[in-house]
């Protein structure tokens, strides 16, 4: 009976007695987490993008003819943005041909002449029409002039009775036709300086210009 009281008390647990093995416990915890925690700072850093690094250089510009420089050889076909036939609105001989394919040319530069021997001659005559009806414009003008100064001088005779009132009409009457002989002459004028316009005009395409700047690609003209 001793014995089996004496047993029961030995598998009794005193309360009053503090764990032994309690403290190193927590403390391998608390060290598992401090672990853990860096682990993640680690993996975190560690897959975390780097910034590229981009460096700069400045090529060196490469005269032509320097050694060592690449060239770019490549196939293809140039396309003119504009491009037009040049011809004149005359028939006629062609005289002179100032081009050859492949040339540049300007704008306005003459490339051709043609024959302009009979519009020359009708771009004088016409010329000298026109000087002829200046001259008659000038001669009619001094008329009016001189009609005028007899008209102002019968005007004043007669109003002091001194001339007769046929004599005034006769004088307003030359007046009036001297003004229009001057007016019939100056429309001749109009006339002989159109006429000149006209014949000028025919005289310059004779001369065939470039419509703008480009190149020559064909030539389809000869002298003759």
């Amino acid at each position: 009976m001793n014995d089996n009281s004496q047993l029961l008390n030995e598998l009794k647990i005193d309360r009053n007695q503090a764990p032994e093995s309690g403290g190193a416990g927590k403390w391998w915890v608390l060290a598992a987490l401090v672990l853990v925690c860096l682990a993640g700072a680690a993996w975190w850093l560690l897959s975390k993008p780097k910034p590229v690094e981009v460096s700069s250089f400045t090529v060196p510009k490469a005269s032509v003819g320097t050694r060592g420089a690449s060239m770019l050889d490549a196939s293809g076909y140039v396309e003119a943005r504009r491009q037009a036939t040049v011809s004149s609105e005359l028939t006629g001989k062609i005289v002179e041909v100032l081009f050859e394919e492949g040339q540049k040319v300007d704008s306005g530069q003459l490339l051709a002449r043609m024959d302009d021997s009979n519009i020359r001659a009708q771009f004088n005559l016409a010329q000298s029409q026109l000087g002829a009806a200046q001259g008659n414009l000038r001669e009619v003008q001094v008329q009016v002039d001189d009609a005028k100064r007899q008209l102002v001088r019968t005007r004043e005779l007669a109003s002091k009775k001194l001339l007769s009132q046929a004599a005034l009409d006769s004088a307003q009457a030359a007046y009036d036709g001297a003004v229009a002989r001057l007016n019939s002459v100056a429309k001749s004028v109009e006339v002989a300086q159109s006429a000149v316009k006209v014949q000028q005009e025919v005289l310059n395409d004779t001369e065939i210009r470039a419509p703008f700047a480009g190149v020559i690609t064909v030539k389809n003209a000869q002298i003759g």
